[in-house]
């Protein structure tokens, strides 16, 4: 009860100060697939948030506070906090305001309930960006430090880097074209692996008067092995085609590309949705084949529609594929997906007396997931809303 009185009293004192905004978040939807699992299990999810963004009012600083609440309606065990606080600095180089400096600072914590404790973690962030606006093109330079740490769970800790230079050239014919090259790196301190290994019982020594010697007997175990650390590195490239056809109707195509830079060590994914994509399918664990697509419609009345299609070849370096469910350890050859998925998305926004940003949003999101692994081949249908309310 003080929490709820302590965080009442501070969005009543921040209205005081103009520079400080405030933006609740309510969405809610129904997956029909909670785990991502070709044995489907469905569920109504909810999410509620609180963006807190203070902008400092002479300086080009600013501060981010985003509290939240996972919660499930049927597998309430599942239910978890989520808090991310950053801070932002972002000044001009130059008085013709060509040359931009960004530079960020971010810590996250997920906090589980009892039963899931061991996925609770840690992470913190840096980042820092240059940008170029100039009358040929715009050219970015990122580069993004990561650090994630579980504390019951050594195997999943990690340190990630990436390095990113982006083109974005606008051409005559209302057309841009935006280039990305990266590199990106993670490593892992140490994996666990599961092995089968059959030990032999031997009764030789056991003879009963008057009985027959027993015959050998074969006991099957599995055991948790560590391996030896694991880094994941790949070159990224893409390029984007974004094209204006009408004033208010938009399309892009893309093509994305990556290559393996000696990654090195034994790595398998965890398989089991837990409302995490990086620990369900780390991005950096498989090469991508990828062309995507989206048209966007600004439509009349502050409403605008969005249809985007993705298809994705992903060959993963170094997992091995579930052969079956009673295969426990990923005998297979090396995994390969294909995942083709599309979503639509409809929004509108309502200004209340030229004060508050009402946002309403709905989307429909469909996944098609084929995998020589059996717990990665799956379909999930996911539709729902959500209000985000700015003031």
């Amino acid at each position: 009860m003080n929490k709820i009185i302590a965080i009442c009293l501070f969005l009543i004192i921040s209205r005081s100060f103009s520079q400080i905004s405030i933006s609740p978040q309510i969405s809610t939807f129904y997956t029909d697939n909670l785990y991502r699992s070709p044995q489907k299990t469905g569920d109504w999810l909810s999410n509620f948030a609180i963006n807190l963004v203070y902008e400092h009012p002479n300086f080009p600083f600013s501060f981010n506070l985003v509290p939240e609440y996972n919660w499930y309606k049927e597998h309430t065990q599942q239910n978890f906090a989520f808090v991310n606080t950053s801070l932002e600095y972002y000044p001009f180089l130059d008085k013709n305001e060509i040359w931009q400096f960004y530079g960020s600072l971010d810590w996250a914590t997920r906090l589980n309930k009892e039963d899931y404790k061991f996925y609770n973690y840690q992470q913190l962030r840096m980042s820092v960006a240059l940008y170029r606006d100039g009358d040929f093109a715009l050219n970015q330079w990122t580069y993004q430090l990561q650090w994630r740490n579980f504390d019951q769970y050594d195997a999943l800790s990690s340190v990630s880097n990436y390095f990113n230079w982006q083109f974005n050239k606008p051409l005559p014919t209302r057309t841009t074209l935006i280039a990305n090259v990266g590199l990106a790196s993670r490593y892992y301190e140490n994996q666990i692996r599961y092995i089968v290994i059959n030990d032999t019982l031997d009764w030789s020594n056991w003879r009963s008067s008057g009985r027959n010697q027993r015959p050998p007997r074969i006991i099957t175990r599995t055991i948790p092995v560590n391996s030896n650390p694991v880094n994941l590195n790949q070159l990224q490239c893409s390029i984007r085609l974004a094209q204006n056809i009408l004033p208010t109707l938009g399309v892009y195509l893309q093509y994305r590309k990556s290559f393996d830079l000696a990654s090195s060590g034994l790595f398998q994914n965890y398989a089991s949705y837990l409302g995490d994509d990086e620990l369900f399918d780390d991005p950096l664990s498989y090469l991508n084949n990828e062309w995507s697509s989206q048209i966007t419609w600004l439509m009349p009345g502050r409403w605008k529609l969005q249809l985007h299609s993705n298809f994705n070849r992903k060959r993963y370096l170094k997992e091995t594929a579930f052969i079956s469910e009673n295969d426990p350890t990923g005998s297979g050859n090396l995994r390969r997906d294909t995942k083709i998925d599309c979503a639509l998305n409809l929004s509108k926004k309502f200004i209340v007396k030229d004060k508050w940003t009402l946002n309403l949003d709905g989307q429909i999101y469909y996944v098609q997931n084929q995998s020589n692994s059996y717990w990665f081949d799956y379909t999930n249908l996911i539709w729902g809303l959500n209000l985000n309310l700015i003031f």
